[in-house]
């Protein structure tokens, strides 16, 4: 019999929950997250949903989200005063919805059709969710259920399948079945273990196969430096430190150098065509003198600026620069983090940019476009910061036959380590999405290498001053299902949902009373 509220006890069983996926994510205490818990970690707020009605639901759904990112993204309370809050704000109404919605499919799927059906729809549920809170300008990536399994890359394989969409389903589907498990029939059982079985399989089949290509020697450049704290003398001593770095990293030959995101804070070509500040523009060109020398290609993060079409405002966009023996390509970043690099509504609400602004946001110009940046055989996909933390620009830019993603970071907003490895976390799947190995150049961390299969080969330790060079293997890759496709396993299941609700409308409609 469904409860209408339940009891303060039981208001414990979303709160466990959330600390269960909390220890599943990267944390301090453990860098790479405990996997095995991701598999437990909605049982029991799958247990709530089925015993309450979707109001107290609704309730337990908030207490979850609030416990789950106060307990595994404790790091955005030394980020930004108001990084927190606004979390909150956009992510606990999202999650009471699911949970709401989660106590009305235990009750839609009805007595004759087998309630233990409802695990199927559970799952669902939680896998279109997850997809869904990727989309959008306020989408929050972290504390994700499939990035539990980031270290454990035999559970993924399948993302060149589904993306994410297909592991966070089994993820949910598990737990969904143990809140089910006194009346769960044997064939739903049976039906589960296959599709665990043909998950796993086909993860050992992947990383049993050779990733074919040739090796790139990559130096990847991690400076340990926040370029932005300070003035010309910050840019000066940080270009010190990046061409120290560099020389070091040329001495072993490598292909490809990267710097990380804004790495060179003064923007080179907006100082090359105006020169507003002499003392800028002889850094820009101390620059261009130790890459002329280097014969080797770089890719670096920088400031771009560019003149509005009313010929005296400054636009900036946060770019990602080629070097091949002159300025080649560039990228500009498209997914803007929302409320410190942008903010739509800023010339509406001057007084709320101005707040931001004061606690160390710093807005730019959204790129338009994914472009792809040309080295010689090597054809680079540059998610910049974040980005490698969600599928769409990784997806972008091998459909625009990159070989190689390269990503260019700055995660020295964070204190300690956990943001550094959640976000590592997140970028792994990017590569088994597309089956392109993936670099990170980290200011501060995690700079490392990805294999095509979601591996990390190797990496630098967080906050260490350091060259990371290492081999990727790079080949002549087909465009995945994924790739070609998307996330049209979301898609599916959304309209999978639809079936539940057809029959709750069905029985209204007869007249019928509501299944129990």
């Amino acid at each position: 019999m469904r409860k209408p509220l339940p009891g303060a006890v039981e208001f414990l069983a979303p709160v466990v929950s959330a600390v269960v996926l909390a220890l599943a994510l990267p944390s301090e205490l453990f860098p790479e997250g405990l996997a095995a818990f991701g598999w437990l970690a909605l049982f029991p707020s799958f247990w709530f949903t089925r015993r309450h009605a979707w109001v107290a639901s609704a309730a337990g759904g908030a207490l979850f989200a609030t416990t789950l990112f106060l307990t595994s993204c404790s790091w955005l309370l030394g980020f930004h005063p108001l990084a927190f809050p606004i979390v909150l704000l956009v992510m606990v109404p999202q999650y009471a919805a699911v949970f709401a919605l989660s106590s009305l499919l235990w009750r839609w799927v009805p007595p004759k059709k087998s309630r233990l059906v409802g695990i199927w729809f559970q799952a669902a549920l939680w896998a279109v969710f997850e997809a869904v809170r990727n989309l959008g300008w306020l989408a929050f990536p972290y504390g994700s259920l499939a990035s539990t399994q980031a270290f454990f890359p035999v559970a993924f394989q399948s993302a060149d399948l589904l993306g994410t969409t297909g592991l966070t389903y089994l993820l949910a589907l598990v737990s969904a079945a143990g809140a089910a498990l006194p009346l769960l029939p044997w064939l739903d059982l049976a039906l589960a273990g296959v599709l665990l079985v043909l998950n796993f399989g086909y993860g050992w089949w992947i990383l049993g196969q050779d990733e074919g290509g040739g090796p790139v020697r990559v130096a990847l450049v991690q400076n340990a430096q926040d370029p932005w704290k300070g003035g010309v003398e910050t840019y000066s001593g940080a270009l010190d430190t990046l061409l120290e770095l560099s020389t070091k990293a040329l001495a072993d030959k490598p292909d490809l150098v990267v710097w990380p995101e804004t790495a060179f804070v003064p923007g080179i070509d907006w100082h090359t065509r105006y020169r507003p500040d002499p003392t800028s523009w002889q850094l820009v060109k101390r620059l261009e003198v130790f890459l002329a020398n280097s014969a080797t290609t770089f890719v670096l993060g920088n400031d771009h600026g560019v003149l509005a079409p009313d010929g005296k405002t400054r636009l900036d966009y946060n770019a990602a620069l080629l070097w091949n023996g002159g300025w080649a390509d560039r990228y500009l970043k498209n997914r803007l983090v929302p409320f410190t690099e942008s903010l739509p509504w800023k010339d509406q609400l001057p007084w709320l940019r101005q707040l931001l602004e004061r606690n160390g946001s710093h807005f730019w110009e959204a790129g338009t476009t994914f472009e792809v940046l040309h080295a010689g055989p090597l054809v680079l996909g540059t998610p910049i910061c974040y980005e490698d933390a969600f599928p769409d620009a990784s997806r972008a830019f091998a459909l625009a036959g990159a070989n190689l993603l390269v990503n260019l970071t700055n995660d020295s907003w964070t204190t300690g380590t956990a943001a550094r490895n959640q976000h590592l976390a997140l970028a792994v799947f990017r590569s088994a999405e597309t089956r392109l190995p993936l670099v990170r150049a980290g200011n501060d961390g995690r700079t490392a290498v990805i294999d095509s299969r979601g591996r990390v080969t190797a990496s630098l330790a967080v906050g260490v001053r350091g060259v990371l060079a290492a081999p990727v293997w790079v080949g002549i890759s087909k465009p995945t299902i994924y790739t070609r496709w998307g996330d049209f396993g979301a898609i599916f299941l959304s309209f999978l949902l639809g079936i539940p609700a057809f029959w709750a409308l069905e029985r209204r409609w007869r007249g019928r009373p509501r299944a129990i």
